[in-house]
């Protein structure tokens, strides 16, 4: 939250399916006109409400696929964006996670297999240079923290990977070290 300060966050608050994929540009080029030489972070969440412009009718899927192509054109003009979406709810027993002496290890599956979890993620993934899956793993022995597997399931310039992270609830963390998982002693400086 520290780190969070202080940097130029706008949000863009709307109500499912009152805003088109065709405003996308446009939302990205007035934040680059308010800052130009900074990089522009762009995150949607979630892309399955958005709508079509009103001169169009469109399926989900040609929406999604609308979506995930727009935000390719971003990245291409220097924007980095973000599209997050839940697991679709057929895909579950996709995420259950090889079994290893009685505790779940995801990092034992391949990362790639986790292409496709997403709803609707098919166009998304395709145009994505990078497609990233949580899964949960086993519950640690500190207080209410969880073992998070981050998949990197799709790397257009590189391989399919695993990082291991903890979760506490409200904060990730990619050092599982006891002692450094409570929130209130989390100190911004040292990470």
């Amino acid at each position: 939250q520290a780190r969070l300060r202080g940097l130029p966050i706008h949000i863009g608050e709307m109500e499912p399916h009152e805003w088109s994929y065709d405003q996308i540009d446009a939302a990205a080029a007035a934040m680059r006109a308010i800052y130009p030489a900074r990089p522009l972070v762009y995150v949607l969440d979630y892309a399955q409400v958005i709508s079509s412009p009103a001169n169009k009718r469109e399926d989900l899927r040609e929406r999604i696929a609308a979506v995930g192509y727009r935000a390719r054109k971003l990245a291409r003009q220097g924007v980095t964006v973000l599209l997050l979406s839940s697991t679709a709810r057929q895909q579950y027993l996709a995420l259950k996670t090889t079994d290893i002496g009685g505790e779940a290890d995801p990092a034992k599956d391949d990362a790639g297999d986790y292409i496709g979890v997403g709803k609707e993620s098919g166009d998304i993934e395709y145009a994505a240079d990078t497609v990233l899956t949580l899964v949960t793993g086993k519950q640690l022995e500190m207080v209410d923290v969880r073992e998070v597997w981050l998949a990197v399931a799709k790397q257009r310039y590189g391989l399919p990977g695993w990082a291991r992270m903890t979760y506490s609830g409200s904060v990730y963390r990619d050092d599982p070290t006891p002692g450094r998982m409570a929130d209130d002693d989390y100190d911004p400086a040292n990470g």
